[in-house]
């Protein structure tokens, strides 16, 4: 893909998320297609967003000291409960979104290991919530 081509598709994301571009960037269409092709319907247009219906918070993870492996978030709807594997740790982290705060679930086994010739701690790294249970996965 070329950097014309990508820029006009930022440029389109940031007008239809209803941002402006920087005025003194100037963009090109992007090239066109073969002939062989059909022209794709242009897609409704994207509902605008009333300004600041979205916002971001940044919370502390409880017991975790940098860096921290966080490789699976998983989603528990029922209780809109965000549990987040914090590896080294030894713990699992589980956000509720109705009082954003977190409680831990502590006393998962961690190791050292070794990779690419560096060390580090592994724990918890995975999970998925079932019927009213949480399973966690543990390196």
């Amino acid at each position: 893909m070329t950097n014309q081509y990508q820029s006009f598709l930022l440029c389109s994301c940031l007008v239809a998320c209803g941002a402006s571009p920087a005025p003194t960037v100037a963009h090109a269409p992007p090239p066109a297609l073969p002939s062989v092709f059909a022209p794709a319907p242009a897609p409704a247009p994207a509902p605008a967003s009333p300004p600041g219906a979205w916002s971001l918070e940044a919370f502390a993870l409880p017991g975790a000291v940098a860096p921290v492996s966080l490789d699976y978030l998983f989603y528990e709807a029922e209780k809109g409960r965000v549990w987040v594997p914090a590896g080294g740790t030894g713990s699992v982290a589980v956000f509720s979104g109705a009082t954003r705060t977190f409680a831990q679930v502590q006393g998962f086994k961690t190791a050292e290991r070794e990779a690419h010739g560096n060390k580090r701690v592994v724990g918890p790294s995975s999970g998925s919530v079932g019927s009213g249970v949480a399973y966690v996965g543990n390196r």
